[in-house]
């Protein structure tokens, strides 16, 4: 990137603001719908950056679970550590 916040290469003189895409999602949970905004220079861009925002999700949402997962059995473990340090001796 040259000092004038530019691209040079094969894409020529073209200012970095140019080359970025926007896609707005707003989606309204009262009655249920959705508004799309933002600027794109096509509509497979706009689709690829919405295929990627799933993606993005569907890795966030399965990382939360995976914790909740592990944490549900740490809890676990350490209710089995205490009963099993209540039990009284010899019995089993």
């Amino acid at each position: 990137m040259s000092a004038d916040g530019s691209i040079g290469g094969n894409l020529g003189k073209i200012p970095r603001e140019a080359l970025i895409d926007e896609l707005v999602l707003t989606y309204d949970r009262a009655d249920g719908t959705l508004k799309i905004g933002g600027k794109t220079c096509n509509l497979e861009v706009a689709l690829d950056m919405c295929q990627r925002g799933v993606r993005f999700f569907e890795t966030q949402l399965r990382m939360a679970a995976v914790a909740a997962v592990a944490q549900q059995r740490a809890e676990q473990e350490r209710v089995r550590e205490i009963l099993a340090g209540a039990r009284p001796a010899g019995r089993g």
